[in-house]
Order: structure tokens, then C-alpha cells, then sequence
């Protein structure tokens, strides 16, 4: 085992491979991460404003078939209707009183109505900073939802803030009423705003595109591509080995047929080649050259 260890250890393809999928992985995890928020966020600012078009669209529904109608009639319209006889609610009234039933039933979203200029029996409804700020964006640039997601005690929150446009009923209530904070309005001014609060677990609690089961999968791929660089690593290692043993045992083969055999021959001594031409000499023209 410790050999194996030694072996991956000193492997560079294997630490190659390594640093690959490594990368690989972290980059998927990067964009999964942030494709996985935009898509969140996208989906939730069009369920709060699905919500939110619909408030709209039965508060002007309400204003203009129902409110106008009864100028004329017995019937009065006032904030205080409760336990009052031919008396409704006003628009506005009608949405703060099922902001209260969203509240007193439980669900999970909830729906504000806030103004610059509240009527003086509605002064306990403070603006926070969120609010304070979409009202602002929302008078530079009134088609354009304010959003933001935030973190609360009891989980992430998605907050949408819609403006709110005087139409000709309002005008012609807030700009006669004595009680009035402002009466010099216009048709289309911005008097206020709409916000839609949606925990953001409501559309994706148990979803399996979550990003934590995407953190999940891309585990189980990073464990399943280095288990896979190991085998292969393995093998080629094993395989490397195998071809080195027969290459060894090879040469081992054809080594001896290589060897050339070796001819002894005779050295002659340096002195005996010098004294040749010496005896010849004196054999030539001594006593025994004479007889």
C-alpha cells in the first residue's frame, strides 16, 4: 500500500488529471451557483409581480365599477366601515383589510400599502428602509419594480415594491377630502407604493434544481472522476512495468550472441625489434662474415 501511495504520489499525469478535474469542478460549482440564484430570482420577482398585477388590477376594478357608481347612491365610502350600515370600504381600505385576513389566516406572503402621505388614522404605519428606498427609486423610475431578497430570523424573504398611480376616483377623493394630507394631486401622480413579500422558500423548499442537491451531484461527479483517475493511473503504471519487465528480459536474451570472441595474439617486446638491426650488423662484418 505504501509503495502504491509512493507511486501516485510521484505520478505527474495523476496530479495533472487531479488539478483538472479539481478546476472543472469548482467552475461548475461557481456557475451553478449563480445561474441557480438568477433563475430563483427571476422566478420569484414574477410571482410577486403576478401577485401584485392582480391587486392592482382588483383595486381599479373595484374603484371604477363598484366606487363611482355609488357617488349618487346612499351608500357611503369610508375606512370606517366596519359595523356600519350601507357603508363599503374605500380601495385602499379594501387592500389593507385583506392585508389583515392574509395575516390573521396565516400565509406565508404578505401585501403592504404605504404612502409619503398617510391619512391621519393610518400615522402608525412607519416606512423601513427598504421601503424608503424603493419609494424613491419608484418616483425616478415608476415602471420599474423595486426588488431585493433579504435574510430574516425566520428564513430569506423576496420584497417587491410596485408604485401606486392616482386614478381619477382617487383624485377627486383626496383632493376635496378635509382630512387630506395633500390635495393638489393628478391623475398618474405616484402616491405611493405596493410591496409583495414572498418567503423564498415557497417556490423552491424541497425542488430538486435546489442548489443544494446541485452541490450534491457535482460531489458525487468529483469523487466518481478522481476514483476513475486512480484505476486508469493504476493500470498504466502496471502496464509501464509490464513492458519495462519485458524489455529487460529481453536484452537479458540477446546479450550473449553480441559477444565477439577475443585473439590472443602474441605481443612482441619493444627491445628485441630494436637489437634485430644490431646483430644483423655485426653478423655481417664479423669473423663468421669472413670465412
Amino acid at each position: 500500500m505504501r509503495t502504491w501511495i509512493k507511486q501516485m504520489s510521484q505520478d505527474a499525469t495523476f496530479w495533472l488529471v487531479l488539478i483538472f478535474i479539481s478546476a472543472s469542478a469548482i467552475a461548475a460549482y461557481v456557475l451553478a451557483v449563480d445561474f441557480g440564484q438568477k433563475t430563483r430570482t427571476a422566478d420569484l420577482s414574477a410571482a410577486a409581480k403576478a401577485q401584485s398585477d392582480l391587486l392592482t388590477a382588483t383595486r381599479s376594478f373595484y374603484s371604477r365599477e363598484v366606487i363611482d357608481k355609488l357617488y349618487s347612491s346612499d351608500v357611503s365610502v369610508s375606512h370606517e366601515y366596519h359595523d356600519k350600515e350601507l357603508t363599503i370600504p374605500a380601495p385602499v381600505s379594501m387592500t389593507l383589510a385583506l392585508e389583515e385576513e392574509l395575516s390573521r389566516q396565516g400565509s406565508e406572503s404578505t401585501i403592504r400599502m404605504l404612502s409619503e402621505y398617510p391619512w391621519p388614522w393610518r400615522t402608525g404605519r412607519q416606512l423601513d428602509d427598504f421601503e424608503r428606498e424603493a419609494l424613491k427609486a419608484l418616483q425616478e423610475n415608476p415602471d420599474q419594480p423595486f426588488q431585493r431578497l433579504e435574510q430574516r430570523d425566520f428564513g430569506a424573504v423576496f420584497r417587491s415594491a410596485t408604485a401606486v398611480r392616482m386614478e381619477g376616483s382617487c383624485v377627486a377623493c383626496h383632493n376635496t377630502h378635509p382630512q387630506s394630507p395633500k390635495q393638489d394631486w393628478e391623475i398618474d401622480d405616484i402616491r405611493g407604493l405596493q410591496e409583495v413579500v414572498i418567503p423564498a422558500s415557497a417556490l423552491f423548499g424541497t425542488g430538486f434544481t435546489s442548489i443544494n442537491n446541485l452541490m450534491f451531484m457535482l460531489a458525487v461527479a468529483f469523487v466518481a472522476a478522481v476514483a476513475l483517475t486512480l484505476v486508469l493511473s493504476n493500470q498504466r503504471q502496471r502496464a509501464t512495468k509490464r513492458l519495462s519487465d519485458m524489455a529487460t528480459a529481453e536484452r537479458r536474451k540477446t546479450k550473449p550472441s553480441l559477444r565477439l570472441p577475443v585473439v590472443q595474439r602474441p605481443v612482441k617486446h619493444r627491445s628485441v625489434q630494436f637489437l634485430r638491426p644490431c646483430w644483423k650488423a655485426f653478423f655481417l662484418s664479423g669473423p663468421m662474415a669472413r670465412s
